[in-house]
């Protein structure tokens, strides 16, 4: 008799446990993508989900924080059973279990380092874009170039992106230099791109413009681990002697925008250089 009721107590718990892929037990096709607002105290998030299913039946996700600059974060074991999902996500530490509504919406909550938050997601007909409509467009009536640059003192290279007006110059110039927390040329975080849009309407204007990613970000090399203010100095110190060196730019014109951080720097290199 206890092996008949420990056989019906197993087949019971695998009848009940859900199980990963999109399983015939599923009432509900989550493929597609997937938008949801997760509220952390005064902070909004927008989370999205993109979730595939291959013709095997596997079903994979990432997840985007469009308000963080952070995508395509690969999710772990998708699992699929009745009308409920979880989505794992050991990168994170946390994982996502929702029911589902209607074939369009998603109940449920998020839960990462031992908290909970509601996150209902709502099924999206076309991929994600952020709305950002300050940002500069395409075409642009000025010149865009991607560029390298070394600190040999450091020993290594940064990337950056140059804009000038059209024609031969000297024009003004000056460099941007970001804030604290290492950051690519742009300046990008939540979804925004500050420098991206300081240089487009600086060059507008007539004055050269030099962004570049921060140390170990991007196409730049070396390793932030320990920098200080002063280290990073060398760094905006590279670039602007760049761009000095370029035919294109007014010698007795030449400066730093600095956020932050970088308006210490840029104190910093003035009271270094007089030509500043």
């Amino acid at each position: 008799m206890k092996h008949i009721f420990y056989l019906l107590s197993v087949i019971l718990i695998l009848f009940l446990s859900p199980c990963p892929g999109f399983s015939q037990e599923a009432r509900f096709n989550p493929e597609g993508t997937w938008l949801g607002n997760l509220n952390v105290g005064a902070v909004n998030l927008r989370i999205v989900f993109n979730i595939t299913i291959a013709p095997d039946g596997t079903i994979s996700a990432t997840m985007d924080s469009p308000d963080q600059g952070a995508n395509g974060i690969p999710m772990g074991e998708v699992t699929l059973w009745n009308d409920s999902i979880k989505i794992d996500a050991p990168l994170v530490r946390g994982f996502y279990l929702g029911k589902s509504e209607t074939p369009s919406k998603i109940s449920g909550i998020w839960n990462q380092g031992g908290q909970k938050f509601d996150l209902n997601l709502e099924h999206q007909v076309e991929a994600f874009m952020l709305n950002r409509p300050q940002e500069p467009k395409p075409p642009f009536p000025y010149k865009a170039e991607d560029v390298t640059f070394e600190n040999a003192e450091a020993g290594f290279t940064l990337g950056g992106t140059v804009t000038r007006p059209e024609g031969e110059g000297p024009y003004p110039a000056v460099i941007l230099v970001s804030g604290s927390g290492q950051q690519n040329r742009n300046e990008e975080l939540f979804g925004h791109k500050p420098f991206l849009y300081l240089a487009d309407q600086l060059t507008r204007k007539g004055i050269a413009v030099l962004r570049y990613d921060d140390r170990g970000v991007g196409q730049s090399g070396g390793d932030p681990r320990g920098g200080t203010s002063a280290d990073f100095a060398e760094d905006a110190k590279a670039a602007l002697d760049w761009l000095v060196s370029m035919p294109y730019t007014d010698k007795n014109a030449t400066g730093i925008i600095g956020h932050s951080e970088g308006g210490l720097i840029a104190l910093i290199l003035a009271s270094e250089n007089p030509d500043i």
